[in-house]
């Protein structure tokens, strides 16, 4: 069912496919945060940040609100990016069909099905296993911190992915993960050392 459930949302969420798989692995990353936290002394917390709109709202609503949404000037965020991991969502590039939301929503709890498996893959997480994501990120930030804040969830999303036969939603993920948050990182590293240029 989880297979079923990603290649539908995958046409639903559209371009917003990348955030909302990082969200969901994010909420499976919360329910080990004492696990994440034993592993990498850190837990840095998931934050939907776009417009309110479709997207945004759906992907919260899926969530059952295990995740911060803000849809601020991102400018804010930046002064505390190192204790976050920023999920900007966009606007859909489609047309929102009548009902689309509550069929995806009815999917994602058949779906939950599987969370027992999800969890058990899961729990075989380690640093090693952290930091070997890590690896694979584009060089976005030296703090140990953002970087890993960013590799839990795609970990997560990557093993997820793995176990219902999806890896190749992980394109979606990557590509996300080296423009939108890339992006969105290298803003506030620029503020943040313009910051310290003016104390």
């Amino acid at each position: 069912m989880l297979q079923e459930f990603l290649a539908i949302a995958s046409t639903i969420f559209d371009n917003n496919f990348g955030p909302a798989i990082l969200a969901w692995s994010s909420m499976y990353a919360m329910t080990m945060y004492k696990k994440i936290l034993k592993e990498i002394d850190h837990f840095n917390l998931p934050v939907l940040h776009g417009l309110s709109g479709f997207g945004e709202r759906s992907v919260k609503r899926l969530l059952t609100g295990c995740l911060v949404t803000a849809n601020f000037d991102v400018s804010k965020l930046c002064k505390s990016f190192k204790q976050l991991v920023v999920f900007p969502v966009n606007t859909l590039n489609r047309e929102k069909q009548i009902g689309e939301g509550k069929f995806v929503q009815d999917l994602a709890h058949t779906a939950s099905s599987a969370l027992p498996a999800v969890m058990s893959a899961l729990n075989s997480i380690h640093h090693k296993d952290i930091i070997a994501e890590v690896a694979r990120l584009p060089d976005i930030d030296r703090d140990n911190r953002v970087q890993e804040g960013i590799a839990v969830p795609l970990l997560v999303a990557r093993i997820v992915l793995n176990l219902c036969g999806c890896n190749h939603f992980m394109l979606d993920v990557d590509q996300y993960v080296r423009g939108e948050i890339a992006t969105l990182l290298q803003r506030c590293i620029v503020k943040e050392s313009l910051e310290n240029l003016s104390y």
